[in-house]
This record gives structure tokens, sequence and C-alpha cells, in this order.
């Protein structure tokens, strides 16, 4: 760019969306110059929850992943997490899934990852639905008070046991409770 003499590249592009294109550029909302450009190869990619077979090997991939980065072994993975997870829709796709993994291993003070260490897609599962708002889209705040609610439930609110599962002291899980009006006996 701002170079009065031409270079020749050699590049490929790989592009991705999750939009028709075809469809665009019949409605003159894609340029059908480009859309030509760009249609050489179309690999067509399924949305997670059309392959539920692929969500095992994407939970050990990505806690392989995190597990690294956060300097700490590898969880195991409790056989009913992969079933629970084929349940669930997955709005935001495989990097739903990825964010999933990683919030749960950055929470989890044990070597083992079970349903428990994921109330929000437990509690979207026994609704049918999904959760209100993208996990994406939550503050720390709320996914701090989601994941404490999510405890409390799954030690069926004694607090010494969802205290030891967040890895924190019994009174600092008071205070938490306190501090987001959550029932003591959650």
């Amino acid at each position: 760019m701002g170079e009065v003499k031409t270079e020749a590249v050699n590049v490929r592009l790989l592009v991705a969306t999750n939009q028709d294109l075809k469809k665009l550029v019949q409605e003159s909302r894609f340029r059908d110059d480009l859309f030509h450009r760009l249609n050489v190869v179309l690999i067509e990619i399924p949305p997670l929850r059309e392959r539920t077979e692929d969500i095992p090997l994407l939970i050990d991939h990505f806690a392989g992943i995190y597990s690294g980065k956060l300097n700490r072994s590898v969880p195991e993975i409790d056989p009913g997490v992969p079933v629970l997870f084929q349940k669930y829709a997955w709005p935001g796709n495989v990097r739903e899934l990825e964010h999933t993994i990683e919030r749960a291993l950055i929470f989890c003070r044990c070597d083992k990852l079970t349903e428990d260490d994921f109330g929000d897609i437990v509690a979207a599962v026994s609704k049918g639905g999904q959760p209100d708002r993208p996990i994406e889209s939550l503050t720390l705040k709320e996914l701090e008070k989601q994941h404490i609610i999510a405890a409390m439930e799954g030690c069926r609110g004694n607090q010494t046991q969802a205290a030891r599962q967040l890895g924190v002291g019994r009174n600092t899980l008071w205070r938490k409770l306190k501090e987001y009006d959550i029932p003591a006996s959650s």
C-alpha cells in the first residue's frame, strides 16, 4: 500500500460467515463479484447442536488448552458432563463451549469437573431452554452470583460443602450470600 511498484503476492483467503451469501447476493445485500471470487471451495460446518458427537472431543481439547494456560493439571471429566452438554443447544456454538470450559477451570479448585461446575448449563437444560443472556455478556459479579447459586444448589444448601467446592472460606461465602441477596438455603 502506498508503493509505486507493484508486488506480486500468492495468498489464499479463508472466509467464514453464518450468513447465506447466495441469498444476500439475490437480495443485492452482498456484491456478486465478491461472492464469485470467494466461492471457490465451500465447506459447510453445521452448528454444534447438530453434531453433538464432537462435544466430548472438544471438552477434552479445551480442558487441555486451558489447563496449560492456567498452569494446572488437566482435570478428570465426569462422564455426566458430556451427556449434559449434549442436551444443551449451544447458541454460541463452539466458542461458547470453549468459554464454558475455560470458566469452569478458572473457578474449579479440584482435579475433576462435574455437572456441579456448570450450573448455568444444568439450569438451561432443566428448563428446556437457554440462559436468559449469553454468558459472554454477563458481568463478573453476575457470573460470580450464578456460580455461587449453582454451588449452593449442587450442595443442597450446605454452606460448608459449597465453600469448599468454590475454594473459599465459609465466612467469605456467607458474605457473598449477603452481598448478592442469595438465600442461605439456596
